[in-house]
């Protein structure tokens, strides 16, 4: 097995650090006794992290290129990384509900953004700025279609808004203004495909 291999040190990572846990969970839970001291969050903050480790293993070691967008994944994996090792620390020190469900559900928000950053790593071919030896001239050319302007993020909103305040008026307005919000939904999606700009 090659540790050259995509994913594979970041899978190296999480791996050490599960592994980590789980002995330091069962060591807390022998020494200490598991009536004194919490070991149970260490212990799912450890098979999480040797979870995810084995994942990026497997998809390392069965990539045949470079991943795209690994720059931007190995940001959301610093962060889980960063959750993984505070929140159970947090928990086992403060015994605080309200900190620790935010940073279990912060953490939750960067796995999921990390899964669609990987799948977009491993579907897409590497961009020239992911590429070590590519030349500036690589990038050249169109980047996209980026809309002009547009109304209806506003309408959006308003309507958000509007649905927000059905529970203090009265629940007909939440109605209303979750058909409006299907309404500005639509018509953000669809502007386009009329008018001046349709493509």
């Amino acid at each position: 097995m090659k540790l050259s291999k995509p994913l594979v040190p970041e899978s190296g990572f999480f791996g050490v650090l599960g592994v980590g846990y789980i002995v330091w969970a069962v060591l807390l839970a022998t020494v200490l006794g598991s009536s004194r001291v919490d070991w149970l969050g260490v212990l799912v903050a450890g098979v999480f992290s040797l979870a995810i480790g084995v994942a990026f293993l497997r998809l390392g070691l069965k990539a045949t290129r470079r991943p795209a967008m690994l720059a931007e994944l190995r940001i959301f994996v610093m962060l889980e990384m960063f959750f993984l090792v505070v929140t159970p620390v947090y928990w086992m020190l403060s015994h605080e509900i309200t900190g620790s469900v935010a940073l279990v559900l912060t953490f939750g928000l960067s796995t999921m953004l990390m899964a669609y950053l990987l799948i977009g790593a491993l579907r897409h071919d590497p961009r020239p700025e992911d590429r070590l030896e590519a030349d500036i001239v690589e990038g050249a050319g169109e980047l996209g279609f980026f809309p002009p302007r547009s109304i209806w993020p506003v309408v959006c909103a308003v309507m958000a808004a509007v649905t927000l305040l059905g529970p203090v008026f009265g629940w007909w307005l939440t109605l209303l203004g979750i058909a409006g919000s299907l309404w500005a939904i639509s018509g953000w999606v669809y502007q386009y495909y009329k008018g001046d700009y349709a493509h």
